[in-house]
């Protein structure tokens, strides 16, 4: 999960420097600050919502990891006998993820991802 997650990311800054490139920044004075022409423009909407999905997306990858995880451990730790040999518990925790938690997990990054965005902003 980790090679997604820096996938997701080197994507995600890519993308957005792409987006925050396209707006207008006029000079203001002689100094060398810069600042945007109008917070109107599409551009920085749509650099909002990128920062906001890969946001969503790493809580979400992250939830996904931490509960395959914990589901591997539970499965191992409710083994029927201790000398039996477990079926792939990864497996089944991914399965487990996918048909029954997909949505709570889902839910939950997105609380995460909002207040990560507020912060962002403030």
């Amino acid at each position: 999960m980790g090679f997604f997650v820096f996938a997701l990311w080197v994507f995600g800054l890519f993308a957005m420097v792409c987006l925050i490139g396209t707006a207008i920044f006029v000079v203001n004075g002689p100094d060398i600050f810069t600042s945007i022409q109008s917070y109107t423009s599409s551009s920085l909407g749509y650099f909002y919502y990128m920062v906001f999905g890969t946001l969503w997306l790493n809580s979400f990858l992250m939830a996904i990891t931490i509960f395959v995880i914990a589901a591997a451990c539970t499965v191992w730790y409710f083994s029927k006998s201790p000398g039996v040999q477990l079926d792939s518990p990864i497996c089944s925790g991914f399965y487990m993820t996918f048909r029954y938690h997909f949505g709570s997990l889902a839910f939950g990054s997105l609380i995460i991802a909002i207040i990560q965005f507020v912060q962002f902003i403030f």
